[in-house]
């Protein structure tokens, strides 16, 4: 009995079910995959894989050697040479080679069809059962601003604003800077990064300061085209989605809106 060839023939035919998965659920900033057990996640994909064979044989409707297949699968290879020829063997090996890479690419590309359906009708969003992002990708591309009273903000925003309190020593600092990239491994958010990067000290909570201040205004422009922070020093920070108006009545509106402000 040979347990080798058959874990290798097995594998093989629950491929498409590994395939679709990863058209459907792995890309930038997937999120992660669920947690099964070895057993489960055989069983789960067995029982996929051998729908989309059974499909694959009622559309052949091509005739299967399933004497040799049942010898392979179970590792028995005595008299194997007496059930079939080499010559006859090798058209079958290609003939499987060539069906096992049309299932298996066909699985894939239907995974990817079905991802770009679900976010085309944003089904990710409305079920968290589909959802294909992780929570920060959602947040950064600003999914949330549904949920803010700015569902007409959603994907026409032109940037954003981060402000992140960092503390050095017994110092606190905020860098603030237009996000432009952020690393995620998981759902754990890893680093962001920020572009025209600016710098001001937060005044200590123990520190005496006068009831009208709340920071130091003095505001240091980084010398740096990127700036990178990375996630696990940052105390907390706020995100701002800007969009620039587009019109001079716009435009006139927002300046009066600021003169009203420092009066």
């Amino acid at each position: 009995m040979n347990i080798a060839l058959s874990a290798v023939l097995l594998f093989i035919l629950l491929i498409p079910g590994f395939a679709l998965y990863n058209g459907l659920f792995v890309g930038s900033f997937s999120k992660p995959g669920p947690k099964l057990s070895l057993v489960e996640a055989l069983l789960g994909t067995g029982i996929f894989s051998l729908t989309i064979h059974a499909i694959a044989l009622l559309v052949l409707h091509q005739p299967v050697r399933f004497d040799i297949l049942t010898r392979l699968l179970g590792g028995d290879l005595k008299d194997f040479d007496k059930l079939v020829g080499n010559n006859e063997f090798k058209i079958y090996i290609l003939h499987f080679t060539a069906y096992n890479l049309t299932i298996n690419v066909v699985c894939f590309l239907l995974g990817r069809f079905c991802r770009l359906l679900i976010q085309a009708n944003l089904w990710d969003v409305r079920f968290s059962l589909l959802r294909l992002h992780n929570k920060w990708w959602y947040l950064f591309n600003g999914y949330y601003l549904d949920e803010l009273g700015r569902p007409g903000d959603r994907g026409n925003y032109d940037l954003i604003i981060v402000d992140a309190l960092v503390k050095s020593g017994s110092e606190f600092i905020i860098y603030s800077g237009y996000l432009i990239d952020f690393v995620c491994e998981g759902e754990l958010l890893e680093r962001i990064y920020l572009q025209s990067p600016e710098r001001r000290f937060l005044q200590h909570p123990d520190q005496e300061q006068p009831a009208d201040q709340v920071f130091q205004e003095d505001i240091y422009s980084l010398k740096a085209d990127i700036f990178c922070l990375n996630y696990s020093e940052i105390l907390n920070f706020t995100i701002r989605f800007i969009t620039s108006p587009e019109t001079i009545e716009e435009v006139e509106d927002v300046s009066k809106a600021e003169d009203s402000l420092d009066n």
